[in-house]
């Protein structure tokens, strides 16, 4: 409900802040100006269902636009181990401006397995190349070659099978329910911790935001979605034994599968 709310509250915010450019509803784009930042993560169709990571293709430009709804034209191929990305330069569409500064972004979704494969990314006849390398734990990148695209991080973790971010905030003076809740589940299912590699970009939010006190995100190894199912009961009794009277706290669970638990929610 909160994702919702957020999103209605998003969606009048851009409503006011819109303005019409003109009659052409599709105009042509224009080359991009400056490098583009390219990296491949892993992120989930609908974000507001549960589903299965999938591999999307992330550009955005250096550059900041007039109108942040400015959209990078690109044309996938993949042949074998072969990625060819050509791109067409960088519109508006609809020809409507949400007037605030932005770059110009996309986002594509890409049919890949584990295995290596050469990213050619076609700019103006720019070239850049990348080898890149999909294993079950992380994605990779090399670049092999001077163009207009860069990489800001050359390792991204996956989401591991069976795994979970577990998030935390309160007031000051009620930090110890953090710990609490997560002793009390522990208690319950069997949970294994983890610690992602130093270096790299990691698929888990870091901390919590927004309160007086945050706790750093944990992350856990559960045996089952059975188990992982027990949790939003486990919280919603917690809730009600001990924290009927508090203000200010929120606790967020995520898991690999998109599947959420929020305190504010039960």
């Amino acid at each position: 409900m909160k994702r919702i709310l957020l999103g209605l509250i998003a969606i009048l915010f851009l409503l006011n802040g819109c303005e019409y450019l003109g009659s052409d509803p599709t105009p042509p784009p224009a080359p991009v100006d400056g490098l583009i930042n390219v990296s491949i993560i892993e992120a989930y169709e609908d974000y507001n269902k549960i589903g299965y990571p999938s591999f999307y293709l992330r550009m955005f430009t250096e550059k900041d636009y007039p109108c942040f709804n400015y959209k990078i034209l690109s044309d996938i191929k993949i042949s074998g181990p072969e990625i060819n990305v050509s791109v067409m330069g960088v519109s508006l569409p609809g020809n409507i401006c949400l007037t605030a500064l932005g770059p110009a972004t996309s986002l594509d979704k890409l049919s890949l397995s584990e295995g290596d494969y050469k990213l050619i990314i076609n700019d103006n006849q720019v070239i850049s190349a990348y080898n890149v390398s999909v294993t079950k734990s992380y994605i990779s990148f090399d670049k092999t070659a001077s163009g207009s695209t860069i990489v800001k991080s050359k390792l991204r973790w996956r989401y591991p099978d069976n795994s979970f971010v577990y998030m935390c905030g309160t007031l000051t003076q009620d930090s110890v329910i953090c710990n609490d809740f997560l002793d009390t589940v522990k208690s319950k299912i069997s949970l294994s911790e983890f610690t992602f590699p130093d270096s790299g970009a990691i698929p888990y939010a870091s901390v919590s935001q927004g309160h007086y006190y945050d706790m750093p995100a944990k992350y856990f190894l559960y045996q089952s979605e059975l188990d992982f199912n027990k949790i939003e009961g486990i919280l919603k009794d917690y809730k009600e034994k001990y924290l009927i009277n508090k203000k200010g706290y929120g606790i967020s669970i995520i898991n690999w599968l998109n599947k959420t638990v929020y305190s504010w929610l039960l």
